[in-house]
């Protein structure tokens, strides 16, 4: 455990983001507990999940941030098991709207400007950045500034157990945490797959999750103890993998969807960014007919502008959508961008995937990994997409051997394994 260094509770006025109190979840038999759709939403970024029965014994705080959507996801995925064990309550906060502090505050708003169109002034940041003794400068630096407004969250989410899923602040929580005159648990879960960022393990917390033996091994690397970091792949919704494992016609009944067509899904995320209308363009012209599904999540944008094109495809366009694993089950084929999410969502459900966005620096080694594990295509063009596409399509026995090899690597219990460990680190102070 970390030495706990001097300081106290400096308060000033901060909004009460402590947990509200939302319907309760549906019963444990039941399949798909409505986290998303009954968690309440304010502005600083505060939700409450729901209660299952039982549930109250514990309190745990989950810090995220919407800079992309794998942090929301996977602090979801993770509280979605522990709503199942039904012995505890979770809050979740975005940590940089909370803090109240400017720029930290936009970051959500700004992450599509930072990581967009190629990605390369933010790929050199992050190459440049990784690194310890950097990681600790930067912090050094904004620490006054950002301290009182961390102890203050802190302060004002009393909880038996605290979980970071966003590395940027990682090391400034540790300080403010330090600070507390009773310290809960503290916990670090990583989402990149191969190409992990230092601020994610700063010494100190008492456990740390990361995907992949690659991504344990650099954390060693860094000075974190062996037997603190556990590789256990990348949480899913359990309800998510309820969802991708039932029989494919089944999803398309569900889903409203020709049982009888092979289906593409594509996706970018969260927030359905990327290359996708000339994608769809240049697959049109290379094969008509086409059976096409798009989700273009909270891109509203994207959204008009395909339902304006007139192509020749059988095009189905959704928005964000609650139970992405009834889609991903519904496919033949996935295209998506190399999020570590939606890389462990489609290796679940044993879909070929075809890649064709990456942001640079920490989802290049996404591609590696998928790329070389025998369960997806790099295409970075909207020609190599359209073309990967074509021949998985066409390719019966290949897209056999990728979904074979999706399934290798997936880990669908990986939201339970962190659950069960959360449990037992309070269990044990």
């Amino acid at each position: 455990m970390a030495d706990r260094s001097s300081g106290g509770g400096h308060r000033h006025h901060l909004p009460d983001v402590r947990a509200l109190r939302a319907p309760a979840a549906q019963s444990a038999g039941e399949a798909n507990p409505p986290l998303r759709g009954t968690g309440q939403r304010r502005a600083d970024g505060a939700v409450a999940l729901p209660e299952s029965a039982g549930a109250g014994h514990r309190h745990f705080l989950f810090f995220f941030s919407d800079t992309g959507g794998g942090h929301r996801a996977c602090a979801e995925a993770v509280a979605e098991a522990v709503a199942e064990h039904g012995r505890a309550d979770v809050t979740l906060v975005d940590i940089f709207r909370a803090s109240q502090r400017f720029p930290f505050t936009r970051f959500p708003e700004l992450w599509p400007v930072i990581s967009g169109g190629r990605g390369r002034a933010w790929g050199l940041f992050y190459r440049l950045s990784n690194h310890p003794l950097l990681v600790r400068s930067a912090h050094t630096a904004f620490w006054p500034y950002v301290r009182r407004a961390l102890l203050t969250m802190l302060i004002t989410h009393p909880a038996d157990l605290i979980v970071s899923f966003h590395g940027i602040p990682n090391l400034s929580l540790l300080w403010a945490w330090r600070a507390l005159p009773h310290q809960p648990p503290l916990v670090s879960v990583t989402q990149d797959l191969i190409s992990v960022h230092a601020a994610f393990f700063p010494p100190g917390f008492d456990l740390y999750f990361v995907p992949t033996e690659t991504a344990r091994r650099k954390a060693i690397g860094w000075g974190i103890a062996p037997e603190r970091i556990r590789a256990i792949g990348n949480p899913v919704r359990p309800s998510l993998v309820r969802d991708a494992r039932q029989p494919q016609q089944q999803a398309r009944r569900r889903l409203g969807l020709d049982e009888q067509a092979r289906w593409v899904l594509i996706t970018g995320g969260g927030d359905g960014r990327g290359g996708i209308a000339r994608i769809l363009s240049k697959l049109a012209r290379l094969r008509a007919g086409t059976h096409v599904i798009v989700i273009t999540g909270r891109n509203e944008a994207l959204r008009r502008r395909l339902h304006a094109l007139q192509l020749p495809l059988h095009l189905r366009i959704e928005g964000f959508v609650e139970r992405m694993g009834l889609w991903l089950n519904a496919a033949d084929v996935v295209v998506t961008k190399a999020g570590p999410n939606a890389l462990a969502e489609l290796f679940i459900a044993g879909r070929p995937a075809v890649l064709f966005r990456a942001i640079p620096g920490q989802e290049t080694g996404n591609v590696t990994y998928a790329v070389e594990g025998g369960a997806a295509r790099w295409a970075p063009t909207p020609d190599a997409a359209a073309h990967a596409i074509i021949r998985l399509l066409e390719d019966d026995a290949l897209r056999r051997r990728m979904g074979s090899a999706a399934r290798r690597l997936a880990r669908p219990q990986a939201a339970a394994t962190v659950a069960e460990a959360l449990f037992r680190l309070v269990e044990a102070r």
